[in-house]
């Protein structure tokens, strides 16, 4: 089992690609970045290993012929098997670390330009949705074991018409996501996936304390990272939400 971890872990890192594998060029994809603890736990939560893990979520299709007529983007070719060549079983994997220089420059963004000017509304699903709440409610003073909890609830009512998503995982970078040679190398690699899969724009997410130097880092070095949308994490805006509201 060892050995066949180890050729998987050799087969990843030959691959010389910042996309994860079946990557399809034309779908739409978007990344996420965050803090990874590892394999460690204090009680105070300081002092444990941070690496920062990104992962790609992307649409999934059933048939991936039909990538060929999206955008006109033609599927990647795929290359005749080569002859394999006997090779030594190896069980430890030598692990090829991505090489972060270290950012020395203190970013500042002085002006912040994403004003707001649209007038909320609450949408008509939220009138539904009180509704059913409603209703989920009155009916458990019937106390019968039939009903289900709330999520079943609400799920026999909603009907999923997005499309279906898989996960993919970005290599892990072994320092936690608040260095700023970090936060740059995740917008580079967003970059380049773009790159990869033929589109102009990509969007990255981050919790709050990386948002917000990536967008430091991007306003600092304009326009070298300007195709990159970068998101704030939704905890963190409810968070602010919530604490603006009391």
């Amino acid at each position: 089992m060892e050995e066949l971890e180890t050729v998987t872990g050799e087969g990843i890192q030959d691959r010389k690609q910042a996309c994860p594998e079946d990557t399809w060029p034309g779908l739409p994809m978007r990344f996420v970045f965050d803090n990874f603890d590892e394999m460690t736990q204090t009680l105070s939560g300081n002092n444990t290993l941070h690496d920062t893990m990104g992962i790609l979520y992307k649409n999934l299709l059933d048939d991936h012929t039909i990538i060929q007529h999206i955008n006109g983007t033609p599927t990647p070719d795929r290359k005749a098997p080569e002859e394999k060549k006997a090779v030594k079983k190896n069980r430890p994997l030598t692990v090829a670390d991505t090489v972060l220089k270290t950012y020395f420059v203190v970013p500042k963004m002085t002006v912040f330009n994403y004003k707001n000017t649209s007038i909320f509304t609450l949408p008509d699903d939220a009138i539904r949705a009180r509704n059913l709440d409603l209703l989920w409610m009155m009916s458990h003073t019937f106390e019968t074991d039939v009903l289900p909890m709330w999520v079943g609830f609400n799920a026999r009512f909603y009907k999923d018409e997005l499309p279906k998503q898989e996960v993919r995982y970005i290599p892990n970078l072994k320092e936690p996501i608040a260095s700023l040679s970090v936060v740059r190398q995740t917008l580079q690699t967003t970059q380049r996936c773009a790159e990869e899969c033929s589109q102009n724009y990509d969007l990255a997410t981050y919790d709050l304390n990386a948002a917000k130097p990536a967008l430091q880092i991007q306003a600092r070095e304009s326009p070298l990272f300007d195709n990159i949308f970068i998101m704030s994490g939704a905890f963190h805006i409810e968070m602010a939400f919530c604490m603006w509201s009391t």
